[in-house]
């Protein structure tokens, strides 16, 4: 089912006073509900209420306050947490004979998103079962979906389709390198948050695409007609992420057309229609959609996937250059050698004048029926036979830990934060810059480094949620809990480092070497992307400016702008990983350290294993910033800070040495 519009949650900043407001008012009356259903000790008392849930009811600690939406398997309530006093959303899946079997499916959202985080991607907060009930607690999004969105303005402007499409290709990049494939990308999956930015959700039919987790169905199709692949239609066995991208083109069709691409009475009519139809060309209902866009409609949507694009990335790059009205890269001839890029649109002769939709588009529509279907008609079946997987080993101080596309990684939880962190295995790299790299210094003097021992580090910069929930305080000029913590002095940050060993977990900051070789994770070139601002936040463009006229001119500029929302950190995890599935080691905030410096003398010359410099009155940091031009986020830009320097654009992040007392987790 397509999960309703969700109230908003406090995010990465601190929210307006009417959104404060409300958050309070449903903490109060959820709390004052439960007051007859309280024990001596403050728990809960728990129970299963009988038939369906009811609002007032506590299902697993979470009290329903109003129900949002109920489709054909899952009921979702607005609700709250009562330990945490949070608003979540609380999707509750409906079991009866017919549907028992639904249950793992249903499960396999929670198991699909745990698995990776972005800023594009709903998240998911518990998910179990109690007493024969299912449940999933999601983050609440205030602004709806964009089915809603296009049922009430029609076709978005071009510009905004294009903006929110970049933000799904993000999120899916992230979904698919943590080896997931969605399978039901549509636009009443798609959210807006309370800044109107996407997020994608309703991850019900997520699988790995190893078939790891997929069930044992013969000629099944789930998802939704309109915005299904072919592959995907007849069940194919190995459907991977280019069924996504399918399903990112035809939901861009609908986002700039207000229709769907193939539509009948019957959800057979509309898998026909797209199983031997040729895709529409968004321009028969919207001229004014330009025709690079449409060429990127057309290579997402090809039948044959081999001849789409390759990855959602390739997607994004795409988009991007269409909007700065620059030749594609990924996209532009189709057979026959016509360049759609600059080809008018030419409406075939049956065409028929455009006309506004008829009717709203569907929030759900039924599918296992027509899957049944083409498996009596003997179509296609898949199957999947995979002996489970070895469970991965993970240090003792971790409190969770898994295996994904970017390999291994755990979690620290402290009271209610809780952070993630990668391994980076040993290996050698070349450490410093190369003589001609744009911007390049002459202290970034290349050379080999060898990193003898593995480590893990945190997979984004140290947010101020779990700083806070170290050292009970938070020193940052800008105030979220998805925000990295700022204002932090090197000293700030070992003593945090200390203090987060208290809690069993021996962390330190990493050296100089170890950061620049996780940052370019196999990467040579100056950034670990193609451009850094797909990796993160830099220095706008007018700050650029003031910088040629030096770093006071540039400090000025910023005070005398600093309601700019630009000139100042962005919640974690919003921009691309790099190649090892980390977040913001280019811009956002600098990053602390662990080596002295004395802000001039050059890496030696000679190969190097495991360096760390104690000679200098400074410290280290990396990755630039928001406040800084992009030549110093490169991977191999060094600055010398003083170690009592504290800056709202200065953060860092901890890693922890690989243990050899590793365990399998139960």
């Amino acid at each position: 089912m397509s999960t309703p519009p969700l109230p908003a949650r406090p995010d990465a900043t601190d929210p307006p006073k009417s959104v404060a407001a409300n958050t309070v008012d449903l903490i109060r009356d959820a709390l004052r509900g439960s007051a007859q259903g309280v024990a001596q000790d403050g728990a809960p008392a728990e129970k299963r209420p009988a038939g369906h849930p009811a609002c007032g009811d506590v299902i697993a600690g979470y009290r329903l306050v109003r129900l949002l939406g109920r489709g054909g398997m899952a009921e979702v309530y607005e609700a709250i947490q009562l330990r945490l006093r949070r608003p979540v959303a609380l999707k509750l899946l409906i079991i009866d004979e017919e549907r028992r079997e639904l249950a793992p499916r249903f499960l396999r959202e929670a198991r699909a998103m745990m698995q990776v985080r972005h800023g594009n991607l709903t998240t998911i907060h518990d998910a179990g079962r109690i007493e024969g009930l299912h449940y999933l607690a999601m983050e609440l999004i205030p602004g709806g979906d964009l089915a809603q969105r296009i049922n009430r303005d029609g076709a978005l402007p071009v510009d905004e389709a294009v903006r929110l499409m970049i933000g799904c290709c993000d999120g899916m990049a992230a979904l698919h390198a943590a080896g997931l494939v969605h399978r039901d990308i549509k636009p009443g999956n798609i959210f807006l948050d309370a800044d109107g930015e996407p997020k994608i959700g309703d991850f019900g039919l997520a699988r790995q695409t190893s078939g790891a987790d997929r069930m044992t169905v013969t000629g099944s199709a789930w998802g939704t007609p309109s915005y299904m692949a072919p592959e995907q239609i007849v069940g194919a066995a190995d459907v991977d992420a280019r069924a996504d991208i399918y399903a990112l083109g035809a939901t861009f069709y609908t986002m700039v057309t207000g229709r769907e691409p193939f539509s009948g009475e019957t959800a057979y009519l509309a898998t026909f229609k797209a199983m031997t139809e040729p895709f529409p060309d968004p321009r028969a209902l919207n001229p004014a959609v330009p025709a690079a866009l449409a060429t990127i409609i057309r290579m997402a949507t090809e039948l044959e996937r081999s001849r789409r694009y390759s990855s959602a990335r390739s997607m994004r790059e795409d988009l991007e250059r269409a909007a700065r009205q620059a030749m594609l890269l990924h996209a532009g001839t189709v057979s026959g050698g016509a360049n759609t890029v600059t080809a008018p649109f030419v409406p075939p002769p049956t065409s028929r004048p455009a006309t506004p939709p008829t009717r709203p588009l569907p929030r759900s529509r039924g599918w296992s029926g027509v899957a049944f279907g083409f498996a009596l008609l003997g179509i296609v079946g898949w199957w999947s036979q995979r002996a489970p997987a070895a469970s991965p080993t993970f240090p003792v101080w971790a409190t969770a830990g898994g295996n994904d596309g970017f390999g291994r990684w755990v979690e620290i939880t402290v009271a209610d934060a809780t952070t993630r962190l990668r391994y980076r295995p040993a290996g050698t790299f070349r450490m410093g810059s190369p003589i001609g790299e744009p911007g390049r210094l002459s202290n970034e003097n290349e050379h080999t480094v060898t990193i003898s021992r593995g480590f893990w580090m945190q997979e984004t910069e140290c947010d101020q949620a779990f700083y806070h929930a170290v050292m009970r305080e938070n020193p940052s000029r800008h105030r979220g809990v998805q925000l990295p913590v700022e204002q932090v002095a090197w000293h700030d940050a070992q003593a945090f480092c200390a203090a987060l060993h208290l809690h069993g977990a021996p962390a330190r900051l990493p050296s100089e070497a170890e950061w620049e070789y996780a940052c370019r994770a196999g990467s040579t070139s100056p950034f670990a992307g193609p451009e850094v601002t797909t990796m993160g936040w830099v220095a706008p463009d007018l700050l650029r400016v003031q910088w040629q006229l030096g770093e006071g001119a540039a400090r000025r500029w910023c005070e005398e702008h600093q309601d700019d929302l630009r000139l100042r950190a962005r919640p974690i995890g919003r921009r691309l990983p790099n190649g090892a599935g980390f977040f913001d080691l280019h811009g956002n905030v600098l990053e602390w350290c662990a080596d002295h410096w004395d802000g001039r003398t050059a890496h030696p010359s000679e190969e190097r294993i495991d360096p760390l410099s104690s000679v200098g009155d400074f410290a280290v940091a990396r990755g630039g910033s928001w406040f800084h031009e992009p030549q110093m986020a490169r991977s191999a830009a060094r600055m010398a800070l003083e170690t009592n320097r504290r800056e709202d654009h200065l953060g860092f992040r901890f890693v922890i040495p690989d243990q050899k007392d590793a365990v399998v987790p139960q």
